[in-house]
């Protein structure tokens, strides 16, 4: 089962709504924690990504998910890939290695018409390595000062990296 975080410095994304998990590898997977750049992940560890868009302006009702992203480390190196999700929200395939714009219309009363468009950017693959360059070893969203916040575990609130200590995630 994947484990659910959330960040203090969310990067912007057209408004999108946005729920992060990752997976480690077998229950005995453990991630190096380091105070400094990104943390070190085993082998087959997968961070997750999923954006959604309101269909209808300030109607978090109307969310439909418009892409999930998955950053996986296969072979020592870190790989990105997009997956665009159906209208009916029952699936989503990957986007080819070039990646994609879609346009959505999206209901905004105060926009003349009623709807505007709202373009989505599903990354290429190669763009996905901008950002998780080397440098920042490869994972953003899970370091130590992205994650020391708490978090709403389904009800049960806590400090993330409490947590994470807790499960016995690392090292």
């Amino acid at each position: 089962a994947g484990i659910a975080y959330s960040v203090n410095a969310q990067l912007w994304s057209d408004g999108a709504y946005k729920e992060r998990f990752f997976l480690l590898p077998g229950a005995d997977s453990k991630v190096n924690y380091t105070t400094d750049r990104g943390w070190e992940f085993p082998e087959g560890s997968v961070l997750v990504k999923s954006f959604g868009i309101e269909r209808e302006q300030g109607n978090s009702q109307s969310r439909q998910w418009v892409e999930t992203r998955l950053l996986t480390k296969q072979l020592g190196q870190w790989l990105g890939y997009s997956y665009e999700w159906n209208a009916e929200q029952t699936d989503a395939t990957l986007v080819g290695k070039e990646g994609v714009d879609r346009d959505f219309s999206v209901r905004d009363s105060a926009t003349s018409g009623g709807a505007k468009k709202q373009t989505w950017h599903y990354p290429s693959r190669t763009e996905c390595m901008v950002c998780h360059s080397r440098a920042f070893n490869f994972v953003l969203g899970l370091s130590e000062l992205q994650l020391n916040k708490t978090h709403d575990y389904g009800g049960v609130v806590d400090n993330q990296l409490r947590t994470l200590e807790h499960l016995g995630i690392f090292k």
